[in-house]
C-alpha cells in the first residue's frame, strides 16, 4: 500500500501533522500537497492552515 492511500485513512489531525512535519518524516512535496488537498476537501482552505500555522514547523525547518 502506498503512502497515499494510507493518507486517505487519515483523519484531519494526523494529515495536519503530516503537512506540517513532512520532512521529519522523510515525505516529499508532492505527498504533503496530496495531504493539503485531501484537508481542502475536508473543508480545510489553504488560508485556513497558514492562520493556524499548520502549513510549516519553523522549529523543525531552523533545526
Amino acid at each position: 500500500m502506498g503512502d497515499i492511500d494510507i493518507l486517505n485513512k487519515f483523519d484531519n489531525d494526523k494529515l495536519i501533522d503530516v503537512v506540517k512535519n513532512y520532512k521529519r518524516y522523510g515525505y516529499d512535496d508532492e505527498l504533503r500537497d496530496y495531504a493539503i488537498n485531501l484537508l481542502g476537501e475536508r473543508g480545510w482552505s489553504r488560508d485556513d492552515l497558514q492562520q493556524f500555522g499548520y502549513l510549516t514547523n519553523y522549529d523543525y525547518d531552523e533545526a
